[in-house]
């Protein structure tokens, strides 16, 4: 057998290279997407990823088509928010946190103009709703959005007056922050407590100079107050088949063609190289017992030699037949001499050193060169036993050792069926003639 470059790629490892690209990002992506929809829904938190968050809308307050959002928002939707805002606008939606707390009782001025009008209706695919002749529908309400009508002078004069004194000589009177309003942590903690996805109406700011939104879904007729604290982020315009996907990995379908699936495929890709593994250590074993000729095509395949321990190299070589020395050296050794790794080419110079003192019928200085280049003392225990193990299996006289692998026996060559016929047909003949003869003879 000439030393070749084999290289070690199997089905298992082209799997497994497939699975490390392709399968463990897509579950990841599932499972992440899957876990915060869940957490959000279930315990009312919502986790954001560098400042941003998925979250899937749990009502139609929002399924009338919103003219600042360019679209409307069914229950079920899947939408992107940016957490990470200091102050919202008007016009601006949000996914906040419903509580009413009962400390939220200070006086509020408007930071906001409120109109009072008509505004069009659109249906959920942008386009005007129209009556039964033909003209565009109207509805009336009192919070449409103006974005330009924040009064900027009031929020500073709030912030910067004193506790105890008049704002802007009216009798609105500075305050301090009540100490019994609650926190977020205890608003996430009530059963009662339910996300909303609102548009922001109006802003106004309390005494103690905090912000409160009001808020309103597209498809309803009254608002909600909510203070700034309790909002948890601002919805982002976001590609459409981004959210399906987000929807569908978070779905339970997405869960079993994204999560399970592939981690039973995993478990079974895994599962079979193991299996593969048992095979070439069953492999080894019979090629060390000489059960099974080691330049066999199974064993080329398993890289048995490449694979197999080193203490378990220098005995196989030991014990093998003078004619087959040099295929054996090659079949343990012969790979690493231009291997890309220090180490494997380590080996084979050792392997090729050991060979200068190595003599058949007295291999101790061969062992003891091996045992010189270990420096684990459980390695060169197994050098001794490997070396009392090969005094065994040796016969006195080397030469005449039984070398119980079996070289494929040459196939018989096929002979045409016509030239069978023939050899028939000549035997035959000859049988007559003998017989012939044999009757001239007693004649």
């Amino acid at each position: 057998m000439t030393s070749s470059k084999r290289k070690n790629i199997t089905f298992f490892k082209v799997l497994e290279i497939i699975v490390d690209i392709i399968v463990y990002p897509v579950i990841i992506i599932s499972f992440m997407s899957s876990f915060f929809m869940l957490v959000a829904k279930s315990k009312n938190v919502i986790s954001p990823i560098f400042g941003h968050t998925f979250v899937r809308v749990l009502s139609s307050s929002m399924s009338v088509y919103c003219p600042e959002a360019e679209r409307n928002f069914n229950k079920g939707d899947v939408v992107l928010l940016k957490t990470q805002n200091a102050m919202y606008e008007v016009g601006d939606i949000i996914a906040f946190y419903n509580y009413t707390d009962n400390a939220d009782n200070l006086q509020k001025l408007d930071l906001t103009k409120v109109e009072i009008g008509e505004e069009q209706v659109f249906d959920e695919n942008g386009n005007p709703v129209l009556d039964e002749h033909g003209n565009i529908t109207y509805r009336q309400n009192n919070y449409m959005p103006v974005s330009d009508s924040f009064d900027e002078e009031l929020y500073k004069n709030v912030l910067s007056t004193q506790v105890g004194e008049k704002i802007l000589g009216t009798n609105y009177t500075k305050t301090d922050v009540p100490d019994n309003r609650h926190d977020l942590d205890y608003v996430r903690d009530q059963s009662s407590t339910r996300v909303y996805f609102h548009q922001i109406v109006q802003i106004k700011i309390d005494t103690s100079g905090t912000i409160f939104y009001i808020t309103k879904g597209t498809a309803n007729n009254t608002t909600e107050t909510v203070r700034e604290d309790f909002v948890a982020g601002k919805y982002i315009p976001t590609a459409k088949w981004l959210t399906d996907v987000v929807s569908f990995c978070s779905s339970t379908e997405g869960m079993i063609a994204l999560v399970v699936a592939p981690i039973s495929f995993i478990v079974l890709i895994e599962l079979l190289s193991i299996l593969e593994q048992i095979n070439n250590i069953i492999l080894e074993r019979k090629v060390i017992a000489r059960e099974m000729p080691f330049d066999g095509k199974d064993c080329q395949k398993a890289r048995i030699g490449i694979e197999m321990k080193e203490v378990d190299k220098i005995f196989y070589f030991d014990i093998m037949p003078k004619e087959y020395k040099n295929e054996v050296f090659d079949f343990l050794w012969g790979e690493f001499k231009n291997s890309k790794k220090q180490s494997e080419r380590d080996q084979y110079d050792l392997a090729a050193a050991s060979m200068k003192v190595y003599n058949m019928k007295d291999p101790s200085k061969y062992y003891q060169y091996w045992q010189q280049n270990f420096d684990s003392a459980k390695k060169k225990q197994q050098i001794s036993i490997a070396e009392s193990r090969s005094k065994k299996e040796k016969y006195s006289d080397v030469a005449c050792f039984e070398y119980r692998n079996e070289r494929p026996i040459p196939k018989k060559p096929r002979i045409k069926r016509k030239k069978i016929t023939e050899i028939n047909n000549t035997i035959e003949n000859l049988k007559q003639s003998e017989k012939n003869i044999k009757k001239l003879k007693d004649d």
